[in-house]
């Protein structure tokens, strides 16, 4: 395969170009689902591939298929800003759609040709917006739920707090959706030259491949476009065939890229799943220390996490932040602890997509005295400090105890709200203001101050070489630093927790709940994943509740 890539090369034909652009697009090398299949390729691979490509005079044109995609809105955004590059650079790219929702539409509305095959699924549905609670299921399970806040609009807090969407919420998320949907078909419309209601109108009414090919949204059949193309340049060149033509390096300023992906736990995450302060502090240490490493960027995607992981990691970036440029360039979601991590940054990059802020904490603490109770099980404590027993789950909390867990809470808002004044060089008032717990697209973002400017990945490699004193002309070389691989962990099992609630991993109610709407919250909070049964899901639901630890998680989903 490489020989056939290099005989091309050495030849210098010019060639049609297939590219397949498929699946969540990850930040970080994703492990192959069997043996024998190769790793997926990281997010900014598949940049750095576009960029090679409107580049390259030997490429004349390019056949995308897209999808389905399951990488949300904003990098389907940058992805697509990439598109347009080649395009811009003379070549001829076609979309190819099997099945088209928002995300392939945003990225084919860059490209030359649409082309859906006659039975093609069109998935464009507009927008909507959805917030899971939980707190009936887990009194179902003979778990009571005590939260404490600091943040009108701390949606997580309300997902064990609540049994429903409260006022507060749905006002945030209907915001949300508006910036949304605005940029969207705005987006569309000036991509595909048509008006802001002619786009809307993809929403509205079913479509079919004709109608769509009659409303001028799809032309020619992809068949006969690869026909047309390879009548003038006679050769195809696959995707693996053109990875293994080496691209040329660049000579300028040395730039680290380093991936915080997933929920920020306290040690050590999961794999393509969280981030620890442990797995993050070699490779900051490294990126300080090395001195061939002239600055940084931070690629941030995450809901945040636990607040004393995030400010833990907020500190070592704030040391090199000191000594070199630190320049953040946000994903699908960077909000509360994703947000706090990116504060020391000189200069943050977000996406119009992007949903940021989340700026506020909450802890929440469980109360097992009825689920106990039902296994028949009794617990009896003595205690010589008013708060010895706050960590307990045998009881309910009493107003002394609440009133210590609510003061941590508030503590940690108040360091959280100073640490992004002094980060973003605003007032204390102004702050107070933005945080409450608020979410905002990247645009409005922008607009507030909280970030810097609309750009993606390439954009903040940019800006870092710049900040590092590197010339505009020259290309800069780029390095990961990513944790080590490692094999997937099972959640730390509590002994306690296994003995007393093995008899419930048979009850279909529980085995119901469990893999349901709490799994969704709890893979958010990093305590769960897809591959561990419904009483490991029980077992992590109630490790996260039983130390009441302050959380500055944000929303779990991208748009």
């Amino acid at each position: 395969m490489a020989l056939s890539a290099w005989w091309w090369r050495l030849t210098r034909r010019p060639a049609v170009l297939r590219l397949n652009i498929h699946g969540n697009l990850p930040e970080n090398y994703a492990p192959a689902s069997w043996w024998f299949q190769p790793p997926q390729i990281r997010f900014g691979q598949s940049l750095d591939l576009m960029d090679k490509v409107a580049s390259d005079p030997l490429v004349r044109h390019v056949l995308l298929t897209l999808g389905p995609l399951s990488c949300g809105l904003a990098k389907a955004h940058e992805l697509a800003t990439h598109v347009e590059k080649v395009v811009a650079s003379g070549k001829t790219v076609t979309a190819v759609i099997t099945h088209m929702s928002e995300q392939e539409m945003l990225i084919a509305s860059r490209c030359t040709n649409i082309s859906l095959p006659p039975f093609a699924h069109i998935s464009l549905k507009g927008f909507a917006g959805s917030a899971v609670f939980v707190r009936a299921a887990m009194e179902k399970l003979g778990l009571e739920p005590e939260v404490f806040r600091a943040g009108r609009f701390k949606g997580m807090a309300d997902t064990f707090a609540e049994r429903e969407m409260p006022p507060a919420i749905r006002e945030q998320l209907d915001a949300l959706l508006t910036g949304t949907e605005n940029e969207f078909w705005a987006d569309i419309a000036h991509a595909r030259g048509k008006s802001s209601k002619e786009a809307r109108q993809l929403a509205l009414v079913p479509w079919t491949v004709t109608s769509l090919k009659e409303a001028g949204w799809a032309f020619k059949d992809s068949t006969k476009i690869e026909e047309e193309h390879l009548s003038k340049v006679k050769k195809i060149v696959t995707e693996e065939q053109y990875r293994n033509v080496s691209a040329s390096r660049g000579s300028g300023k040395r730039i680290a890229v380093l991936p915080i992906v997933g929920s920020i736990v306290l040690g050590n995450g999961r794999p393509q799943q969280s981030i620890g302060n442990l797995d993050l502090k070699p490779l900051l240490e490294k990126a300080l220390t090395d001195k061939t490493i002239a600055g940084v960027v931070l690629r941030v995607s995450s809901p945040g996490g636990s607040a004393l992981a995030s400010s833990m990691i907020c500190e070592n970036i704030k040391r090199i932040a000191a000594a070199k440029p630190v320049v953040v360039s946000m994903g699908p979601v960077a909000a509360s602890g994703g947000y706090l991590v990116s504060t020391p940054a000189t200069h943050i990059f977000c996406e119009p997509y992007t949903l940021t802020g989340s700026i506020g904490v909450f802890a929440m603490k469980l109360n097992a005295q009825a689920l106990l109770a039902t296994l028949g099980v009794s617990v009896g404590t003595v205690a010589h400090t008013p708060l010895a027993l706050v960590n307990s789950m045998h009881k309910k909390l009493n107003d002394t105890e609440r009133n210590f867990m609510q003061q941590q809470v508030d503590d940690i808002y108040r360091l959280f709200l100073f640490e992004v004044a002094s980060g973003r060089g605003l007032t204390a008032s102004r702050v107070v203001e933005l945080a409450q717990g608020k979410v905002y697209t990247g645009r409005q973002a922008v607009e507030l101050k909280l970030c810097d400017e609309l750009g993606g990945l390439h954009d903040a490699v940019r800006k870092a070489a710049e900040l590092a004193g590197g010339k505009s002309s020259e290309t800069p070389r780029v390095t990961y630093l990513t944790p080590p691989r490692r094999l997937q962990t099972m959640f730390s099992q509590s002994g306690l927790a296994r003995a007393l609630l093995t008899s419930l991993s048979s009850n279909p109610d529980t085995s119901r709940l469990l893999s349901g709407p709490l799994l969704q919250v709890l893979q958010a909070a990093g305590c769960s994943s897809t591959g561990l049964t419904p009483l490991d899901n029980l077992e992590a639901l109630i490790t996260l509740g039983a130390t009441g630890e302050p959380l500055a998680l944000g929303p779990l989903q991208p748009l």
